[in-house]
């Protein structure tokens, strides 16, 4: 499968995530700002996240695990992990 065709786009919130790359734990580690086309792992996106540079992502800690999601509204579509 080529990287265009594993990458889900979503458009609202400006990150591609790459669904085909996850660690052994099932979470996504590859993510891409669809406005600037900068990629970068996900313990970069957490700490982008955390200096409020992705105002419309929040972490939550689960079990000691930093989870990436996007601020909570009534669609699926634009879940990351």
């Amino acid at each position: 499968m080529s990287m265009m065709a594993a990458l889900a786009i979503n458009h609202r919130m400006l990150i591609v995530v790459n669904k085909g790359n996850k660690d052994d734990r099932g979470r996504n580690i590859h993510f891409m700002d669809n406005f600037t086309g900068t990629a970068f792992m996900r313990e970069i996106f957490i700490i982008m996240i955390e200096r409020g540079l992705y105002p419309k992502y929040q972490i939550r800690t689960i079990n000691g695990v930093k989870i990436l999601g996007s601020n909570p509204n009534s669609r699926l579509s634009d879940n990351l992990e």
